[in-house]
């Protein structure tokens, strides 16, 4: 077919699905194609480096080829991703490779950044022009970038006057840069190793109006206390909130105590809707029976994620939990990963009406159970579960995705996903789990 004669409108529409990449080769084709290709540039304002590999899963992107993708669309986009895994560059080497001043030039409306997987020290990183581009920034993820400094850091949020979400997990941290935050909406501060205190308390003190999702991890008993004690008392117009509860081995019987009593003022958080919560090993006597029955009884939440590491060790509480969590009846996120939950649980939950995503991957639930409970949920769009009969599951309104770890029915390979023909649904298995 000739593409030549669509209209406009219509080469528009089509060549708008392609990547940047492809794009570039597209203007080649003729004068019309150029011309459109180039009102499809001034309509792109995301630039995700890692959808732009997986086009050409093959080659990773060279510097020159980066370089060209940002002088056709820079100056249009507002968000830039990239990780280390779709650059051919030297990333452990070399940040400056990826935020150069050319890139700074081509990039001045840039208001979101995700850099995931990149060297920050002192070789790689031009401190002063990277604190330049962090200065206009509203959003930014720095993941996992190694020699993250505090001190770098703590430079960029100070210059950045409309900073509103950060998200520094899996850096190794100590929390001074958190005293120079104010008046965010957004922070995930998980997976680092040490938080002072004292930081802690000027991040609550400087955040409480305006704090509306807060994702971090503690590091002992005594951190634990000082982040629970600040959210409740200056937090309070938190909706999201995600707790990596980590004690040190051997705290206290009071300590515990005082862990469990700080945890149920959660549920005095007025405009909370999704709560998640990960107990370490060490945490295995923290009883959050009676911070769920507040939250119950609030019956606000929306999304509730529950995970513990110690899948052997056994406490009542457990039981407790898990029968409060099937009274929920407005939940549209559930995940839970206490063994204690069991079939006649998964039967009693009262959100299957409202349940869009769910995760029962860890539990010991029965193939039939599980499968009963997918058909039971009209509006499920994925889920995680051990088991599922395939040949049992009912056509779907919508599409669903299944993660499974065992299936009764055709035979797939790990990894791979399928269309189950008729029915609506996806499956993706995986013997990870």
């Amino acid at each position: 077919m000739d593409l030549t004669v669509l209209n406009d409108d219509c080469l528009y529409h089509i060549l708008s699905k392609l990547s940047v990449r492809e794009l570039i080769k597209a203007e080649l084709v003729c004068k019309k194609f150029y011309e459109i290709i180039q009102k499809v540039y001034r309509g792109r304002h995301l630039l995700d480096f890692d959808e732009e590999y997986k086009t050409h899963p093959q080659h990773k992107l060279l510097k020159a080829e980066m370089m060209v993708i940002i002088s056709k669309v820079g100056k249009h986009i507002d968000t830039l991703v990239a990780s280390k895994n779709c650059l051919q560059i030297d990333c452990y080497k070399n940040i400056n490779e990826l935020l150069s001043p050319k890139f700074y030039g081509a990039t001045r409306n840039l208001k979101e950044l995700s850099i995931v997987g990149f060297n920050m020290n002192d070789s790689a990183l031009d401190r002063n022009f990277f604190v330049r581009i962090f200065s206009k920034l509203k959003t930014v993820k720095l993941e996992d970038c190694i020699f993250l400094y505090d001190s770098v850091l703590s430079k960029c949020i100070q210059e950045a006057t409309d900073l509103e979400n950060i998200d520094v997990c899996s850096n190794d941290l100590n929390g001074e840069s958190l005293q120079f935050l104010r008046d965010i909406k957004k922070l995930n501060y998980t997976y680092n190793s040490v938080l002072m205190n004292e930081f802690i308390v000027k991040f609550c003190e400087n955040n409480k109006a305006t704090l509306k999702s807060l994702h971090i991890n503690t590091t002992d008993g005594e951190n634990t206390l000082i982040w629970l004690k600040e959210i409740v008392k200056n937090l309070r117009s938190l909706e999201d909130l995600t707790l990596f509860v980590y004690i040190s081995y051997g705290e206290s019987e009071e300590t515990i105590k005082e862990i469990e009593d700080s945890l149920t003022t959660l549920g005095d958080l007025p405009y909370l809707t999704s709560f998640s919560i990960y107990l370490d090993d060490d945490a295995v006597n923290i009883n959050i029976s009676v911070l769920l029955m507040k939250l119950l009884h609030r019956n606000m939440l929306e999304s509730l994620d529950i995970y513990y590491e110690n899948e052997d060790e056994e406490t009542t509480w457990k039981k407790e939990a898990a029968e409060i969590v099937t009274k929920f009846n407005n939940l549209r996120v559930l995940k839970y990963s206490l063994e204690d939950f069991t079939d006649d649980h998964l039967q009693k939950i009262s959100s299957k009406d409202s349940l869009v995503i769910a995760d029962f991957i860890k539990l010991n639930i029965s193939m039939k159970t599980t499968t009963d409970f997918i058909n039971q949920c009209p509006n499920l769009q994925e889920i995680s579960v051990p088991n599922v009969s395939l040949d049992d599951l009912q056509e779907r309104p919508k599409s669903l995705e299944i993660f499974v770890a065992a299936s009764k029915g055709p035979n797939i390979n790990d990894g791979k996903r399928i269309l189950l023909n008729q029915k609506n649904i996806f499956l993706n298995y995986n013997d990870f789990y």
